[in-house]
């Protein structure tokens, strides 16, 4: 299935924040079965999905490095687009 969608991913350094892990595919919690895409954007952060007639489910795990993160879905340019934004102040993966 093709998808005439830019995503786009924002991660944002926490200063005082290290990494307790690095990034996983389906770590405990995410299912392959649920979400059988996964990409991992960095090592500490991957974006797991799945696709199916009428929408797309994302997931997401962080390792901890990053306080926040956000994820946006756009046909071309920011008018319009749909955003996702998270925010952690724990450094434990989330």
């Amino acid at each position: 299935m093709k998808l005439p969608l830019l995503l786009t991913i924002l991660l944002s350094w926490g200063s005082n924040v290290l990494a307790q892990s690095l990034a996983q595919c389906w770590p405990a919690g995410i299912s392959q079965t649920t979400y059988p895409f996964c990409r991992l954007l960095d090592p500490y952060y991957a974006l797991h999905w799945s696709i199916n007639q009428q929408q797309i489910t994302f997931a997401v795990y962080v390792s901890g490095v990053y306080k926040s993160i956000a994820l946006g879905l756009t046909n071309g340019g920011v008018t319009g687009a749909d955003i996702w934004v998270a925010r952690s102040d724990d450094a434990q993966p989330w």
